[in-house]
């Protein structure tokens, strides 16, 4: 876990969990991979997190942004990468499957698993923690442990 500090609260967040909205990268299923990688390219700005249960306040993560290019995922904080790393995408699972693997930051080569969705200019995303199956469901509960992530793209694509 990255621990990033904002107005003297901290916010402990899977890093990796960002990088799925940067989701442009390896399609593991065949129908529609191109086209799904392509409309996860560009920024995208954190609108809300929930994590186990919680809400994560505004103040907190409005400052944090991905930047999908290609296969590659970074987590940025004004001019400073909090992290990066690799994205693989299933889009003929249902719904679509993403898998993240942090390269740089916090949780280096783990393996996250998790389900997104792409509308226009906005994602959805939820990420279980390291070691459990893809969530079943859009919400993140104390019991599943998973964070949920609205997004909004601000460039690209």
């Amino acid at each position: 876990m990255t621990e990033f500090r904002t107005r003297g609260r901290s916010l402990r967040v899977l890093t990796v969990s960002f990088a799925a909205i940067a989701c442009a990268v390896t399609t593991l299923g065949q129908a529609g991979g191109d086209d799904a990688s392509k409309e996860l390219q560009g920024t995208w700005k954190i609108v809300s997190i929930i994590k186990e249960g919680d809400r994560v306040p505004e103040a907190e993560v409005k400052k944090t942004s991905i930047v999908v290019e290609k296969s590659k995922y970074k987590i940025v904080e004004g001019d400073k990468v909090l992290a990066s790393g690799d994205i693989a995408v299933d889009v003929v699972a249902n719904p679509w499957r993403i898998k993240l693997v942090p390269r740089k930051g916090a949780d280096k080569d783990e393996t996250f698993l998790g389900i997104y969705e792409i509308g226009f200019n906005k994602l959805r995303l939820c990420v279980a923690p390291v070691g459990k199956d893809y969530p079943t469901s859009f919400s993140s509960t104390a019991e599943n442990k998973c964070s949920f992530y609205s997004l909004e793209r601000t460039t690209g694509r």
